[in-house]
């Protein structure tokens, strides 16, 4: 009868609902405790991008766990290091992250240190890593940002472009495709409702 229909739906989402919100703290358990793996991050940058970084990670860090860090002189002070302790430093932390199977190494300095950048890339060539430039002081606020290409030039792109005539047409044509799809399956529900 339409009474168990609809008590079937009902309790079918209400069942869905439950066990993904329990599979989300398992996960969540799971990931304080250790026993899913976490992308293993070196960070290398200033104290206060490190710790600004740090401090933005939402709660359970997003499957996301800082190992270590190697913190440089702030651009513009007058604490500076010579190159030469610098590739020191650089190796150590080379070293430090093959031995902590480091996964992905985090740049955080001002993108207008090239010098810089190059010598900190160096080191971690040679290692399984992925090799990230930390760019939140200038993409932040765009939630779309992502890499192009033109040609040999490699740009930032702060946001999408908006959809061309045919992109439009097609994303229109999508819609009214699924929707009509939708109601024709779904239509048999609606007469035993009705």
């Amino acid at each position: 009868s339409r009474g168990w229909i609809v008590l079937f739906y009902v309790g079918g989402l209400a069942a869905l609902a439950v066990l993904s919100d329990l599979m989300r703290h398992a996960l969540v358990a799971l990931a304080k405790a250790d026993r899913i793996a976490r992308r293993r991050l070196l960070l290398i940058g200033s104290a206060s991008d490190i710790e600004s970084l740090i401090a933005d990670l939402p709660a359970d860090h997003a499957g996301v766990r800082v190992v270590a860090t190697v913190v440089l002189p702030q651009p513009g002070t007058d604490c500076t290091i010579s190159s030469h302790d610098l590739g020191r430093k650089l190796a150590e932390a080379a070293v430090k992250a093959r031995a902590l199977h480091v996964e992905d190494v985090v740049i955080l300095t001002d993108w207008s240190q090239t010098d810089l950048i190059h010598a900190v890339v160096e080191p971690f060539r040679a290692l399984p890593t992925a090799i990230h430039l930390g760019a939140s002081s200038i993409v932040g606020p765009f939630s779309d940002a992502r890499i192009s290409r033109f040609a040999a030039m490699t740009a930032v792109s702060l946001t999408a472009p908006p959809l061309s005539p045919m992109q439009a047409f097609v994303k229109r044509t999508f819609d009214i495709v699924v929707s009509a799809l939708a109601l024709v399956l779904l239509s048999p529900l609606f007469l035993l409702i009705a």
